[in-house]
């Protein structure tokens, strides 16, 4: 009986406020600011975060690292995009592995990726037949007229490189560095086998002959460079497969690529997906530096997943959550945040959504 009382009451307001407003006459409400009628807990004083503009990734999530799966294909370097550009575009593959280009500016144009085992990402029946922007997106220059920029429509030079990127000894995913030092003979190649550990896509790192050092390097968010603190540990968990037994090097850097820490690990080699565990503390402070993963004698690796943080130090109670971010908003007054859902079927990267895999980093 209340519920329907205040039913008509609620129904009453918007009928007299809508009749007031047609005749134009004037609404007036009174507020008594003297006057209270309840008190609200501090807890009640949060903030909304989503993975939008890079609050998590990039921001209060631990993780240093960008590109982290090395799902990316090769790096789109060669477009010579405005800074503000560089996450707006990435080359995918068709089954005849053509390389198109890809704009992330409107992820909800919806498009159908293909199933994890497959060996390309899009079919070129997708890409050739998807339905045009209503105008098209100009990108530091580029044209797309949809979320697809075909082959067929690059200049002939920009077909050449991407062709060479895609076929040659230099596959390299978009947010990680080629890293040689001697006179190496080397490859690097990005596999689609069906058995990634992550996704679609496995980095591989082959140091074939000669001498000196064949490796990746990352740099953070947008190769912007990643902040390292003098005496403080740094952690992190790898994920490396390889068919015989290697020592891999993990490295931190700073911005020359000097190393500044440096620990060897051994790997047993037996084919399967390694858990790697490791902590380095940095001997300089930096503040453009990179992360450093690499072979100094001839050996093959396969990496699936890399992850690096701060160490306890740096982190809440031990969260994969960054004390400096959290000290901040906390001396905004912010005590609690709601975490929004996400919408997993209209990202580029939709088919990495597992939800029961989100308990840890690895």
């Amino acid at each position: 009986m209340k519920q329907k009382k205040n039913l008509i009451s609620v129904l009453l307001l918007l009928f007299f406020s809508s009749w007031a407003s047609a005749q134009n006459i004037p609404v007036k409400l009174n507020v008594d600011a003297g006057r209270q009628i309840a008190t609200v807990t501090k807890l009640f004083n949060g903030s909304n975060i989503e993975d939008l503009n890079n609050q998590t990734n990039g921001g209060i999530f631990s993780q240093l690292l960008h590109g982290e799966a090395f799902e990316e294909n090769i790096d789109i370097d060669f477009l010579n995009l405005d800074k503000a550009d560089y996450s707006k575009i990435y080359v995918v593959l068709d089954e005849r592995r053509i390389p198109h280009l890809i704009t992330q500016t409107d992820i909800y144009h919806r498009i159908p990726w293909n199933n994890l085992t497959e060996k390309y990402d899009f079919n070129s029946k997708d890409i050739y037949d998807a339905k045009p922007f209503k105008h098209p997106r100009v990108i530091s220059g580029w044209k797309f007229p949809g979320r697809f920029l075909v082959f067929d429509s690059l200049p002939a030079p920009i077909q050449k490189v991407m062709l060479e990127r895609i076929n040659g000894n230099e596959q390299i995913s978009k947010y990680w560095s080629k890293m040689l030092l001697g006179s190496p003979q080397y490859n690097y190649e990005l596999v689609h086998d069906g058995e990634a550990y992550i996704g679609r896509q496995t980095q591989t790192i082959c140091f074939k002959g000669g001498s000196g050092e064949v490796g990746l390097t990352n740099h953070g968010l947008y190769r912007m460079g990643i902040r390292f603190d003098k005496g403080k540990s740094y952690d992190g968990i790898l994920r490396i497969k390889s068919d015989s037994p290697e020592t891999v090097y993990i490295s931190l850097r700073d911005e020359k690529g000097t190393v500044i820490a440096e620990e060897p690990y051994s790997l047993k080699g037996d084919g399967s997906y390694e858990r790697v565990q490791f902590k380095l503390v940095p001997d300089a402070d930096v503040t453009r530096g990179s992360f450093g993963i690499s072979l100094k004698k001839p050996g093959k690796i396969e990496l699936g997943f890399a992850f690096l943080q701060p160490g306890e130090w740096g982190r809440v109670k031990g969260y994969p959550i960054r004390k400096m971010f959290v000290d901040v908003l906390k001396k905004q007054g912010i005590a609690a945040f709601r975490y929004n859902g996400s919408m997993v079927d209209v990202g580029a990267d939709t088919y990495l959504y597992r939800w029961k895999k989100n308990d840890r980093p690895d």
